[in-house]
């Protein structure tokens, strides 16, 4: 037993370093992808402050309980709603308020005729998105300079 504990102590000091050295890996922007740089405070960390209900899609006023939401703790994780169906997937972003979403997986509940219309422009739209912008109360994604989406904070 005595032999043991020291075996076990330098083990927990072996992770503890490794564990340590990994995390600083994680913080660091590589010289090699400089574009990946973290974006600036007033950006990112907002994503992660709220449930954001979709209130307009394509221009027009949504009503349909789709959201979308940033989990803190799951960097670069995305779940949400679509108003039938629950989606999840990645994305990646820059400093430059670019995001892209990676294909997203979604559940295959059968849905309301008129909602279902409205799932596959929401997936879409987020599909094109390619820039975000981000407000303490709204969050709008763009492909381009049009506006495809946009949120608000659900309370």
């Amino acid at each position: 037993m005595k032999k043991g504990i020291p075996l076990l102590a330098a083990i927990l000091c072996l992770m503890i370093i490794t564990g340590c050295d990994n995390i600083k890996k994680m913080n660091t922007v590589s010289p090699e992808a400089p574009e990946k740089a973290v974006v600036k405070v007033g950006g990112s960390e907002k994503l992660y402050m709220h449930k954001w209900a979709l209130a307009t899609l394509n221009n027009k006023s949504v009503n349909s309980g789709a959201f979308v939401e940033f989990t803190a703790g799951q960097v670069n994780r995305v779940n949400g709603n679509t108003g039938c169906n629950n989606f999840s997937g990645g994305y990646t972003l820059t400093s430059n308020n670019s995001i892209k979403f990676s294909p997203l997986a979604s559940t295959e509940m059968a849905c309301v005729p008129d909602n279902s219309v409205g799932e596959m422009e929401f997936l879409k739209a987020l599909q094109d998105t390619d820039s975000w912008s981000v407000t303490d109360t709204d969050l709008s994604f763009y492909k381009g300079n049009v506006l495809l989406a946009k949120f608000t904070t659900v309370k």
